[in-house]
């Protein structure tokens, strides 16, 4: 019988304490303008969810439920990403790859002449988890 002997608990290991969610500073980095004209505290009592002896972290799903929507643009070995992260009631709905073509959001960036991959991401508000990813290349 052969024993595996090499893993290392890192539950209750302050340098991974801030795995699993947004820092603070990864709120005034990352968040700041979407958060722009929000008390700060009531967002620390509603989402600063998880704390194990280091660092305390923002539950990232429900940060996204704060924020509604995050639109993002990520460029990546020659081509540019567009998401569109939505929460949805039920089942997926195409909303969120919609709503980046409806709104027009790749279109300041086809100057660029890069490839443009738009990605619709939803999540079930209920089950908290994925219920439709939709891909589209322009």
């Amino acid at each position: 019988m052969r024993r595996i002997n090499t893993l290392n608990d890192i539950t209750l290991d302050r340098h991974y304490s801030a795995l699993c969610g947004y820092t603070e500073g990864d709120l005034d980095q990352v968040f700041a303008p979407e958060l722009a004209g929000l008390e700060r505290e009531a967002i620390r009592t509603w989402y600063h969810g998880y704390h194990w002896t280091g660092e305390a972290v923002y539950n990232p799903f429900d940060l996204l439920l704060l924020l509604g929507r995050l639109d993002m643009a990520v460029r990546f070995n020659g081509h540019l990403y567009l998401f569109e992260f939505k929460v949805v009631e039920l089942a997926s709905s195409g909303e969120a790859l919609e709503q980046i073509k409806e709104r027009g959001y790749a279109d300041k960036y086809r100057v660029e002449g890069l490839p443009i991959h738009l990605i619709g991401v939803e999540f079930n508000r209920e089950l908290r988890s994925v219920v439709g990813f939709a891909v589209e290349t322009l």
